[in-house]
């Protein structure tokens, strides 16, 4: 006898059961990072988040900074799991992970 949890990964391993795009996509997730900002020597700010390498931001202030590394950061993620995708075998489960 499957129980609920063994026929949903059935059905996700037979590809008859996905979860919607927008549930897996890190953009539907929350997670803090730290955010490094400095003043750049042409003025303005720079900012770089240590545990995600490749995401920087710059702005005139450092609010803009800011934002522009959140976005920065988004995009490393979203870059990251369109190219892990790619591949992918049709039975892979593809399943969320929430931060606490």
């Amino acid at each position: 006898m499957t129980n609920s949890r063994g026929t949903r990964l059935a059905q996700f391993a037979s590809g008859a059961l996905r979860f919607p795009k927008e549930w897996v996509v890190c953009g539907t997730m929350k997670f803090e990072f730290a955010a490094i900002i400095e003043a750049a020597p042409e003025g303005g700010y720079w900012a770089v988040c240590p545990e995600v390498p490749g995401a920087n931001g710059q702005g005139d202030t450092i609010d803009e900074a800011r934002l522009s590394l959140r976005d920065a950061i988004q995009l490393v993620f979203e870059d990251r799991l369109e190219d892990m995708r790619r591949g992918l075998p049709e039975d892979a489960i593809q399943t969320v992970v929430a931060s606490s």
